[in-house]
């Protein structure tokens, strides 16, 4: 009897496969390396951005170490808990569940979509108590609720990805596109925001390469399957 998330079933050519590292870590697989690793990427992008307030902010809205750390630490275990869910929810859902063999245009637009949709409640979370702010509808400390829609926003999208993959290899690639797709809208919504003096344009493009990310890599990955199958 194989280990599990060792050794998994080629059903293409009725051997057996040895499982990558990326499939020990995927939701689902793990129920504790990958909520290690979201909610570790999330808080050091949190620590950066606090600790760069606290450092070149203005000195009247500077906090203090303390409330870095804090902030820190609650945003990992806010994403641990969330992924830590969603990992048991993918583990029960998939038990038992065999991959099913799709074209590469078919299987990008299936991740695209399930992306798409995961962002949609985190992306309403940040947004409505923004828009309310804009017209007046609530205070500025009120539409601070919206920041709990950010790391919603970011594993609902990776989430979303995971569940329209196909499970095993396709799983970990969507993954590693959606988080190669994060790294570019986040640069690209920065850099965009320095230029135009928008702030919260990034707040788009992140999702946005999230999905392009997980949808380029999860076609790039048919392709080959498709060809080493002719």
């Amino acid at each position: 009897m194989g280990t599990p998330g060792l050794i998994g079933h080629d059903q293409r050519n009725g051997g057996t496969r040895r499982s990558s590292r990326l499939d020990r870590v995927r939701p689902g697989e793990s129920l504790i390396a990958f909520p290690v690793m979201a909610a570790g990427a999330w808080t050091l992008l949190v620590t950066v951005f606090a600790a760069f307030s606290r450092v070149f902010g203005p000195d009247d809205e500077r906090g203090t170490w303390g409330e870095v750390a804090g902030a820190a630490l609650g945003n990992f275990v806010m994403v641990f808990g969330l992924t830590f869910a969603v990992s048991l929810v993918l583990r029960f859902a998939g038990h038992g569940r065999t991959a099913t063999r799709r074209s590469a245009t078919t299987q990008s637009r299936r991740v695209a979509r399930g992306a798409a949709i995961g962002a949609l409640p985190g992306l309403a979370i940040a947004v409505v108590p923004l828009v309310l702010h804009l017209f007046g509808a609530i205070s500025s400390d009120q539409s601070q609720i919206g920041f709990v829609g950010l790391p919603i926003l970011i594993v609902g999208t990776l989430v979303g990805a995971v569940v329209a993959a196909s499970g095993g290899e396709g799983t970990a690639v969507a993954v590693l596109g959606g988080i190669a797709g994060f790294a570019v809208g986040l640069a690209v919504g920065a850099s965009v925001a320095v230029v135009t003096g928008v702030p919260g344009v990034w707040l788009a493009l992140v999702p946005l390469g999230m999905i392009i990310g997980a949808t380029f890599a999860t076609y790039l990955r048919g392709r080959r399957l498709d060809r080493s199958a002719r």
